[in-house]
């Protein structure tokens, strides 16, 4: 099986519990892992056999920026399930990285793997 993997991904959106957090749009960061047969966009070079990279990115983005979310653990699953559904994927594997979360650590992480 092969894998496609998109790493820090730039999401602008409004994610938090804290009142200041529900005010300010914050960036967060977003890995995604889908295993995907890529054998046949392989042989014949067109995007139509392949998972279109844009519309993979407008999805998740879209999900990021439709509403508050108050958790990440929230978010992470809303787009796993969304990338589940819309792209008739197996199994993918979501990390959101909001860096703002815990001040004294570079990154705070959460990562789910779902299946069909």
């Amino acid at each position: 099986m092969d894998t496609l993997i998109i790493r820090k991904l730039k999401l602008t959106c409004s994610i938090g519990v804290y009142d200041w957090e529900k005010e300010v749009p914050q960036d967060i960061f977003a890995d995604i892992e889908l295993p995907l047969d890529i054998s046949n966009a392989a042989a014949s070079d067109q995007l139509e056999d392949t998972l279109d990279y844009t519309r993979l990115v407008e999805t998740i983005k879209e999900v990021a920026t439709a509403q508050h979310h108050d958790l990440v653990e929230s978010l992470v699953e809303k787009i796993a399930q969304r990338l589940l559904l819309e792209f008739s994927l197996e199994k993918v594997k979501v990390c959101i990285d909001k860096p703002a979360a815990i001040s004294e650590a570079v990154s705070t992480i959460i990562c789910i793997e779902r299946s069909a």
